[in-house]
């Protein structure tokens, strides 16, 4: 069989020429140009010197020999790679096309780039000895033996296992479908299994750390600015009591001057006024105390000491994300 490849500009063609001239009136070749059979490439069929070439389209295709020239197979392409070709072998039987018309060399199975579909060249007329598929597939997984992925267990497993399948002394593409059906069904079951081992929470710790960090930050700013509110409030009493003590000063100046006439009730006015401004000067003092007192807290505390400063009260936040970071 003469192997030739022909390119164009959007197609890329592979031609296979048979030794001996096919008849183009036979059934396999008509069923192979009148339907579309999943698995196989498109075929077409020319002349060219008074022999018969057939033309199987392999645009954005690769052969299995390019592809794992520089690379190994692993498990998983290995095991889509034969799940596909009994898929086809099954296709072929509805249309009534003997399994020996496949041509399985290295070079002629063809791959797209992701491996997850894989297309075969049918040749018609390729009649063979009895057995003739097994010694195809039984010579295309001694070619894949050396290209297993052996730091993948899975492969190893698998291909090993298709190969004494395949070399059996009895072949059954039961048995290998078997084999692929109970190497999957395992591979899903660990994964689901390692699924379920994984825990759902990569680092639980930190998250609790942000947790608290979170609730800490949020009770110091409603702590903050309750505070604030108060000294808000105190503020407007500190005001208050101010302009009492200057009435009351007032008053006992005016006490002091109408006392020289000798005026009862300018005298209990001011007098009164007088312990007004005293009363209160003594609670300005007191409250003042208490002020101080809670600013020494906040310092201590690494809190602003005005809660109308905005700039405090935003390096105080940072300080905290600071210490969470």
């Amino acid at each position: 069989m003469q192997i030739d490849y022909k390119r164009d500009l959007n197609h890329t063609y592979v031609i296979l020429q048979e030794e001996k001239e096919p008849d183009t009136a036979s059934y396999q070749i008509r069923m192979l140009l009148t339907n579309t059979i999943p698995g196989l490439l498109d075929c077409k069929i020319g002349k060219m010197d008074d022999k018969t070439l057939f033309y199987y389209e392999v645009t954005s295709k690769q052969s299995l020999q390019s592809v794992f020239e520089q690379r190994s197979i692993g498990a998983e392409a290995l095991r889509k790679l034969f799940e596909q070709l009994l898929d086809l072998l099954e296709e072929l039987g509805q249309y009534l096309l003997a399994p020996d018309g496949l041509v399985l060399q290295p070079e002629l199975v063809f791959a797209d780039a992701n491996l997850e579909n894989f297309s075969f060249c049918y040749l018609p007329g390729k009649q063979g000895h009895t057995g003739c598929f097994q010694k195809q597939i039984r010579e295309l997984m001694e070619y894949l033996l050396p290209k297993l992925d052996h730091q993948e267990q899975d492969a190893v497993v698998l291909g090993y296992g298709l190969y004494r399948e395949i070399s059996a002394e009895i072949f059954s593409v039961e048995m290998i479908q078997a084999l692929l059906y109970q190497t999957g069904k395992e591979k899903k079951e660990t994964t689901e299994q390692e699924g379920k081992e994984r825990p759902r929470e990569e680092n639980p710790p930190v998250q609790m750390e942000e947790t608290l960090w979170g609730e800490q930050e949020a009770e110091a700013a409603e702590n903050f600015f309750v505070e604030a509110e108060e000294e808000k409030d105190e503020g407007r009493w500190k005001n208050i009591v101010e302009a009492v003590i200057c009435i009351g000063f007032l008053g006992g100046v005016l006490a002091l001057r109408w006392t020289q006439a000798e005026t009862v009730w300018y005298l209990v006015l001011g007098g009164a006024a007088a312990v007004v401004g005293i009363v209160s000067l003594a609670l300005e003092l007191v409250s003042r105390w208490k002020s101080g007192s809670r600013e020494q807290k906040q310092e201590a505390m690494g809190r602003p000491q005005e809660s109308g400063n905005k700039e405090k009260q935003e390096m105080y936040f940072r300080n905290i994300r600071i210490g969470r970071a």
